[in-house]
């Protein structure tokens, strides 16, 4: 897939507005061109909490995916897993950049590391 797709950089449930018959994107400060897996890793890690159990996990996961295909997107197990960890090494580079080393930070990160690992258990 080529990586010049318009993506929003920054698609959390924070940037969402849910309403009843549709979703709402906000807040494009961050559109850029990109892989669009970013936007959908950026979403899926935002919706499913980290406290989810794997079978509810999987279940997000894979009704997200069907919903890209039909959509006519191409969702690969892959890319999805390379564009999550890029989304949390992200949030760790902005929070190192934003705040410095600190013990929260390194303690937030070794959480987000098993998590990340979770997802690569979930998709590959």
């Amino acid at each position: 897939m080529r990586n010049d797709s318009l993506i929003h950089g920054d698609l959390g449930v924070w940037n969402m507005l849910f309403m009843k018959q549709k979703t709402l994107m906000i807040d494009f400060g961050e559109v850029r061109r990109g892989d669009p897996h970013f936007d959908v890793a950026a979403a899926l890690t935002s919706m499913i909490p980290a406290t989810a159990r794997a079978n509810e996990s999987i279940s997000t996961i894979e009704e997200v995916m069907e919903g890209y295909a039909e959509a006519g997107g191409l969702l690969t197990r892959e890319q999805l897993y390379e564009q999550i960890y890029l989304w949390m090494l992200r949030g760790w580079l902005a929070w190192i950049r934003e705040r410095g080393v600190t013990s929260p930070m390194v303690q937030h990160m070794e959480r987000g590391v098993r998590r990340v690992a979770v997802f690569k258990e979930m998709l590959l």
